[in-house]
């Protein structure tokens, strides 16, 4: 019994040594010219006001300090995949 929680110990840190030295790896950034974003439940691609045109944009300071053309006032996920 002993020598199975020895050896799940040792695997563990095993993993661990392995997840520490390869983990920079992925800090890379993010170096595409264009990110196509076409539209989800997570995003808004400006097609909601094109269709209605009448809305009034968001109150509040936005995260770009001008209209940006979107229903949000801050930063979307495609937004920080760009960064």
């Amino acid at each position: 019994m002993a020598s199975d929680i020895n050896r799940r110990r040792s695997f563990s840190l095993l993993v661990l040594i392995i997840v520490m030295l390869y983990g920079h790896k992925g800090d890379s950034k993010c170096d595409f010219e264009a990110i196509f974003n076409f539209g989800d439940s997570n995003s808004d691609t400006g097609g909601f006001w094109a269709a209605f045109p009448a809305q009034s944009g968001p109150w509040g300071m936005t995260y770009f300090k001008k209209p940006a053309g979107r229903a949000s006032d801050g930063r979307l996920i495609i937004d920080f995949l760009g960064n």
